[in-house]
């Protein structure tokens, strides 16, 4: 039976090959992406004028690369126009995931459209255009700024970024505000006159007279985290639950909410815009792991859990001063906080892609990048190690087909069987315990692992049972037998 399971299971080692390189590849390519983008995000200048529920918006782009982008649009835009900064209509076509425009290099567009707005909507969330890679998978991170004119002057309007201009005029209000490093940009809508404004560490709390007190404000605010952007809190009872988005928060009342815990989430929502069914997942992971509430998921646990078991005291205190820094460079998505994770430990790792691909927190682990070679056959190996739970571990296929083992699956039972020279070793998935020879072994600590589909044997493990010694220089991991 054996035999016939190992015809089976002869590709083993061209998987774990694939597997085990894929996370490495895969950094290596984002690497590249993001050193384009370290000379400065593109600009986005908004122009807006709100008049009787509509908005005329005037957007202009400048500082893209070379290449073709997705404008996404808002629902029920019309009369859009979009022409090139010399006045050239947009070379634009039509595609699944919107329409595409070609820019050339460090081209200007200017794209014009009007925008119906529904007047009892408090939050504004998709108001303007945005751009996406050509594939439609990735967001353009701009840095933004918005002047907003209103001709109601019964309208009052806050939004989720830096302000710098309030100017009452007759008939007219005129906003300002700038944020770097953007992927969203809500706008509240509040009744002029009906909330007082203060303005408290970590956050503008703009809550309705006669209802929240400034001492009430500030007793609640008081002792927050504070961040370079604040975050726009509205409290007014008229809301008819908490709600929790990217840069703003809306309350009933103070008390309905942790209030630390909920600015700590809408900054990272703003910072790290993952609309994947995995995102709500990391986020409130993220604030667990910072803050170690207890009211949270089992994934948010998970993923905090993940974090805590991996990484060491000092690079979890590293990881969580960057989460709390707006950093110009970071892209604002999974692969940005894969790429805090690799700046710390400095191995490259797809933890948080792959949670966000497969909608539950996956196990977090490292690729280490030095080569790995075999002394006695003086071959370089194609494969490499990996950082679980601050150990060194191997791929089980790698490590039984460099020194010439035999080895076979039992999935059904997840049981691995590895043969040499008439000896036998059987292995069981997340078991403390092997058998060598029909004799039972019990360990420190388990054998085999299966990590993203496939099995990993610890170092440790490597040396006892197989008599592989290890060599670590700066490089490259040396194995012998």
């Amino acid at each position: 039976m054996f035999r016939k399971l190992l015809v089976w299971l002869m590709p083993m080692t061209l998987i774990a090959t694939f597997l085990i390189t894929y996370q490495w590849s895969m950094y290596q390519e984002e690497g590249a992406a993001s050193a384009d983008q370290a000379n400065g995000n593109p600009s986005m200048y908004l122009e807006v004028v709100h008049d009787d529920g509509v908005l005329q918006v005037n957007q202009k782009i400048n500082g893209l690369a070379k290449e073709q982008y997705i404008v996404r649009y808002p629902n029920k835009v019309k009369d859009i126009t979009c022409v090139y900064g010399e006045g050239k209509p947009c070379l634009t076509e039509q595609a699944e995931q919107g329409m595409t425009v070609t820019i050339g290099y460090k081209e200007q567009i200017h794209l014009s459209y009007k925008l119906p707005i529904n007047e009892s909507d408090m939050v504004l969330k998709n108001w303007y255009a945005k751009l996406y890679t050509d594939q439609g998978d990735s967001m353009i991170v701009v840095d933004a700024k918005v002047d907003w004119t209103d001709k109601n002057e019964s309208n009052l309007w806050a939004a989720a970024g830096d302000q710098q201009a309030d100017i009452q005029k007759d008939y007219i209000r005129f906003y300002q505000w700038e944020k770097s490093t953007a992927t969203s940009f809500p706008i509240i809508k509040l009744h002029n006159g009906e909330y007082h404004r203060q303005d408290m560490k970590g956050a503008t709390v703009w809550a309705k007279k006669g209802v929240t007190s400034k001492e009430e404000v500030k007793k609640n605010f008081g002792e927050n985290i504070s961040f370079s952007v604040p975050v726009v809190t509205v409290v007014n009872p008229d809301i008819p639950s908490p709600e929790i988005g990217a840069g703003y928060i809306l309350l009933p009342s103070l008390s309905e909410v942790n209030i630390q815990e909920s600015l700590l989430s809408s900054m990272l929502q703003q910072q790290y815009p993952i609309s994947s069914k995995g995102g709500a997942a990391i986020i409130n992971g993220l604030v667990q792991f910072i803050l170690s509430g207890n009211d949270v998921s089992a994934e948010a646990s998970k993923l905090a859990e993940q974090l805590t078991i991996s990484l060491t005291e000092s690079q979890q205190e590293a990881f969580k001063e960057q989460l709390l820094t707006i950093n110009k460079k970071q892209q604002g998505s999974a692969i940005a906080l894969d790429h805090l994770l690799a700046e710390i430990s400095g191995m490259p790792t797809s933890f948080f892609q792959l949670t966000t691909k497969e909608g539950r927190v996956q196990p977090l682990y490292f690729v280490d990048p030095r080569s790995v070679n075999v002394q006695a056959k003086q071959t370089t190996i194609d494969w490499h190690s990996i950082s679980y739970k601050q150990q060194r571990w191997y791929p089980l296929a790698g490590i039984t087909s460099a020194f010439d083992y035999e080895l076979v699956a039992l999935p059904n039972q997840s049981t691995y069987v590895v043969q040499k020279g008439g000896e036998t070793w059987r292995f069981t998935l997340n078991k403390d315990t092997f058998v060598h020879n029909q004799e039972d072994f019990g360990v420190a600590s388990h054998v085999l692992e299966e990590l993203n589909g496939e099995i990993f044997i610890q170092e440790q493990y490597v040396e006892d049972i197989f008599g592989v010694s290890t060599g670590i220089s700066q490089h490259s991991i040396s194995l012998k037998q």
